[in-house]
């Protein structure tokens, strides 16, 4: 096998592969350690070895010229003396100044001895076993007629001994001259007993248990009456004495004869209470607000009359000063007792364009740290809703306001 490989210092390696024995390779790139481009010394020396690595120097040495950057090295490699199978080939070099380079690793698989159609060697036992493999040779013959290939060979299999459930199945087959096949594995199942509508057994026992399973037999009974097939059959559990949420229950039946059906299970939720009209609390405080939460209590109040049950609620919302945009106005309730609602938010537009306004800066000395009074001027057309929010960004050093940064922020009428 010849081996065709770019060594330069720096860079990563290209390989050319050319093999004479068929043999796979799979190439793992390195590189060399010292960085120094422009100052690299002659590689001298290049060395590979099979497996195991015999140290750096101690490799099987191959013939080149010194280089920085040589190129398409033929490596002859003698794969006589190897196993036949899966090998790992590994190559570096080494400069002038002794600098190693990192082994650049292949796979590399030395092919099995192909045989010649006339040789191939008759297949002349077949064998299988359930279960417990009793070894080669061993197991249950299985007739046949020697020959190459036997496709869609058939044999029965007496289950009578076997236990009802699943079992595997292997086979598999030896040749004229000793040689054993791998062994195939098939997984089958014997059914249990299908009996007659007349000699089923009745039902005469179904329990249920709650989240704990305490065993066959001691679940809590229902009452039923025996029977092959019990249909939509009810029952009720009592649940006053579990805690509220989600909830597991089980149920199975027993047979007269004395086997136990597989557990069903259902999950279910208790729910919590529910109150009623009569004992729910008044909802005595309704309040919204614009875009920005001030907080529980600190909304627009809506004039109300205390009630349980607010249907179709209307109220105006104040847009006085509120600029062209996207906006949310956010409603909740709270009740006599101090419990608030979750929040219902609906988004609106306002049509137009937003003022433009025109920023005032007093000084003209500043220090890190001290404070900066920020005015504007305001269109004699605009006005703002109480708890507004302003926010004072500064642009980058060319005036740019596309990524601005937040200087200060108020929450103000104005």
């Amino acid at each position: 096998m010849q081996l065709f490989h770019n060594y330069k210092a720096i860079s990563k390696t290209r390989i050319t592969v050319i093999s004479k024995v068929g043999i796979l390779l799979l190439a793992l790139l390195g590189w060399f350690e010292r960085p120094q481009v422009m100052a690299q010394a002659n590689i001298t020396y290049v060395e590979y070895y099979l497996d195991q690595d015999p140290g750096q120097g101690r490799g099987t040495p191959v013939t080149i010229t010194p280089g920085v950057n040589i190129q398409n090295i033929p490596i002859t490699i003698n794969v006589n003396n190897i196993s036949r199978g899966v090998h790992i080939l590994a190559t570096r070099a080494r400069t002038a100044a002794g600098v190693w380079s990192f082994s650049h690793y292949w796979y590399l698989f030395r092919p099995y001895i192909e045989l010649a159609p006339e040789s191939v060697s008759n297949i002349t036992k077949v064998e299988y076993f359930v279960d417990a493999d009793p070894g080669f040779g061993n197991a249950t013959n299985v007739p046949i007629t020697n020959g190459t290939n036997l496709v869609d060979l058939t044999f029965n299999i007496n289950a009578n001994n076997l236990a009802v459930g699943p079992h595997i199945v292997g086979a598999r087959a030896m040749s004229a001259n000793g040689a054993w096949s791998k062994t195939n594995f098939w997984l089958f199942y014997k059914p249990y007993n299908n009996l007659a509508a007349g000699t089923t057994p009745n039902i005469s026992r179904v329990e249920y248990f709650l989240n704990n399973d305490p065993g066959f037999g001691r679940g809590t009974a229902l009452t039923v009456t025996p029977g092959v097939n019990l249909q939509d059959l009810t029952a009720n559990i009592p649940v006053g004495a579990l805690a509220n949420g989600p909830q597991l229950l089980g149920m199975r039946a027993l047979t007269a004869n004395g086997n136990w059906s597989m557990t069903n299970y259902l999950m279910f939720i208790k729910p919590y209470a529910n109150l009623t009209t009569a004992n729910s609390p008044n909802v005595n405080q309704i309040e919204y607000f614009l875009d920005y939460d001030p907080g529980y209590g600190n909304g627009i109040q809506v004039p109300v009359t205390p009630g349980q049950n607010f249907a179709d609620l209307t109220f105006n919302v104040n847009l006085t000063g509120i600029l062209p945009g996207t906006h949310f106005v956010v409603a909740r309730a709270r009740d006599v007792n101090g419990s608030w609602s979750k929040i219902n938010s609906w988004q609106f537009t306002i049509p137009g364009t937003a003022p433009v306004l025109e920023s005032i800066v007093n000084g003209n000395n500043f220090c890190a740290g001290g404070a900066l009074n920020v005015g504007f001027n305001l269109p004699a057309t605009v006005s703002f809703n109480s708890n507004n929010l302003f926010i004072a960004q500064i642009s980058d050093a060319n005036g740019s306001f596309a990524a601005p940064r937040v200087i200060g922020s108020l929450r103000s009428t104005s």
